[in-house]
């Protein structure tokens, strides 16, 4: 193989991999939301979102069941990436397509005067300006007394396409602070979803 083809596909298959290193931006410690849980990520000084909260005042016209099950997305969502390899006899570059698909599980169960329920979003949000991110949390929700709390948990936001690195999915680990694009496109769409089912419980729509 001609060496120039080495250096051209070597900077194909880099270029690729470093999509996800365009968002290497991390959020101020004083700009983070203090209606939220942190966990630090082992063996660093960097934090992880791990639940998040909202609270609104609304008046009740609407079944929170209902609004929960109109107001919140839940989608099948893939995972992409692409496996290079070098043809051992003809210098050629071969790419092969990977693909994994985590399917939709929207149901909501209500225990006392808690409902509990699932959002999953394919390409909620795009971070670096082209890097689609797939989102996954539980939500659980009460009204009382005038009051609607959600509580966001078990957050997910993942790249919905790696490139050329390994694309392992959701990881249930929390949301990265130390990328602010990731961080905030996540938050973002939690007070979205949580706009969502105020504008449904108070008839709304």
């Amino acid at each position: 193989m001609k060496q120039k083809n080495i250096k051209y596909y070597t900077l194909a298959i880099l270029s690729t991999s470093l999509i996800g290193c365009a968002n290497f931006t991390p959020v101020a410690e004083e700009d983070l939301p203090k209606n939220a849980t942190y966990e630090m990520y082992p063996n660093t000084s960097n934090k992880l979102l791990i639940e998040y909260f909202v609270t609104r005042k609304v008046e009740l016209k609407q079944p929170l069941e209902y609004c929960l099950s109109s107001s919140v997305k839940n989608t099948d969502v893939s995972f992409d990436s692409t496996t290079y390899t070098v043809g051992a006899f003809t210098g050629n570059l071969y790419s092969k397509k990977n693909n994994s698909k985590t399917e939709a599980k929207k149901q909501i169960q209500t225990h006392s005067n808690i409902s509990l329920t699932q959002e999953q979003i394919s390409n909620a949000f795009v971070t670096g300006g082209f890097i689609s991110m797939n989102m996954k949390h539980d939500i659980a929700a009460k009204y009382e007394n005038g009051t609607l709390k959600l509580k966001f948990f078990n957050l997910n936001s993942e790249q919905a396409n790696t490139g050329s690195m390994k694309n392992t999915g959701f990881k249930d680990r929390g949301i990265v602070t130390w990328m602010s694009e990731t961080f905030n496109g996540s938050v973002s769409q939690y007070e979205k979803t949580a706009s969502k089912i105020v504008s449904c419980l108070s008839g709304s729509f």
